[in-house]
């Protein structure tokens, strides 16, 4: 097991969980992201400063405008590569801080969440899927029922995830908001009303419009046209 505690994109824990590993972050507060967000912005000067690649001009767009003129580029072909690695792996919007990532033979809570998601799927008696609703009902884990995807668990427990999320405060939800979005991609989906229902008595409007404005330019990038039509019905 690895250790990391560095601020990452937002879609790092999906990519390193696609990999077949698992990884723990946390939250970051605001004095803890400007303090993070400071360690990165060296880290990412030092690889720049190091290789001399123009992607890392990316990552240090603003304080590195001079830089990239110096070096006969232009702002243009940087912006282009920062939009591309945004929509790929994500910004640092939900603050995210990789704390440690397993193998699935490190993983020390592989046992207890999956007896969580045996208990959470469709197939499990009515009585032990509340047991299971009711279990994790006070998880600050709001990531792992994002449409979790497992050998065993797959789209059989989103149903119950959905409902775990959608009892969750619009404060807890406001980090998860484009992965929210995101579940509208297919409304055949498990779930996918439950939380379009619940995106739309989401209460904080001016998140709700950034979150909402990414992830309708992904649909429209990726001629994405079933999940453009459902988003719309989420507008505000």
């Amino acid at each position: 097991m690895k250790e990391y505690h560095k601020l990452v994109r937002d879609e790092i824990p999906r990519i390193i969980e696609e990999s077949g590993k698992r990884c723990e972050v946390t939250v970051l507060t605001e004095e803890e992201y400007l303090r993070m967000a400071d360690r990165k912005l060296q880290e990412e000067l030092n690889e720049y400063l190091e290789s001399g690649d123009i992607e890392e001009l990316a990552d240090l767009l603003e304080v590195l405008r001079a830089a990239a003129k110096a070096r006969g580029s232009s702002i243009e072909q940087v912006e282009e590569i920062r939009i591309r690695k945004a929509r790929e792996r994500g910004g640092f919007e939900k603050r995210l801080c990789l704390e440690k990532v397993w193998t699935p033979e490190e993983d020390p809570m592989l046992l207890e969440e999956e007896k969580l998601f045996e208990m959470l799927d469709w197939n499990a008696p009515e009585e032990i899927q509340e047991l299971g609703r009711r279990k994790a009902a006070g998880s600050g884990n709001i990531r792992c029922f994002l449409q979790p995807v497992f050998p065993k668990y797959s789209k059989n427990v989103w149903t119950n995830c959905a409902l775990i999320l959608a009892g969750k405060t619009d404060e807890e939800l406001r980090p998860w908001l484009k992965d929210l979005l995101r579940w509208l991609q297919d409304m055949n989906w498990p779930g996918a009303e439950i939380i379009q229902e619940r995106l739309e008595a989401f209460q904080d409007d001016e998140a709700f419009r950034q979150a909402f404005g990414t992830c309708m330019l992904e649909a429209v990038d990726t001629n994405d046209e079933d999940w453009a039509e459902n988003l719309e019905t989420v507008r505000r």
